[in-house]
């Protein structure tokens, strides 16, 4: 049953007013005439819709199929096409939180890293040139001190 067919239900069960200017008694209400059953059949029904509310939420009207307030009167969220409540979605959102905080100290601790690794890596090519150098100047004085030596030996030989 929809709506529109508990509205005519409730319509129905009231009582007809005469529009005829009899109607009015002399204390100026309406002749009314009840019908008992219906009223009894409309109370029934209406039971049976005991969790259909109308709600005003900031000031629109927001009936039970859209409502946003859990049983407990928390308001709900929407997460993913379904309802739940603002305190899931808030775990939900501080646990994403958390995950990005994390990700985002992951991400500083491998910039960290790799920069450490480069600059080991540039420190060790500075090494390696700087040996390099040392051991091309130590080749020179080796060439130097063998070219020493030879005059030594070509002036020794001379004499004798």
């Amino acid at each position: 049953m929809d709506v529109n067919e508990l509205h005519e239900l409730i319509n129905m069960s009231l009582p007809p007013i005469e529009n005829a200017s009899s109607d009015f008694p002399s204390d100026g209400t309406p002749a009314l005439h009840f019908d008992f059953e219906d009223i009894k059949e409309t109370e029934r029904l209406l039971a049976t819709f005991t969790d259909y509310n109308i709600d005003h939420v900031d000031g629109q009207l927001v009936d039970a199929a859209t409502n946003t307030f859990s049983a407990d009167g928390q308001p709900l969220e929407m997460v993913s096409g379904s309802t739940t409540p603002r305190s899931q979605a808030v775990d939900c959102k501080m646990e994403f939180d958390v995950q990005k905080e994390r990700r985002r100290k992951n991400n500083e601790a491998s910039r960290r890293s790799r920069a450490k690794r480069k600059g080991k890596f540039k420190a060790c090519e500075e090494d390696v040139n700087r040996l390099e150098i040392s051991n091309l100047k130590l080749k020179l004085y080796l060439e130097y001190l063998d070219v020493a030596v030879q005059e030594a030996k070509d002036i020794l030989l001379l004499r004798t």
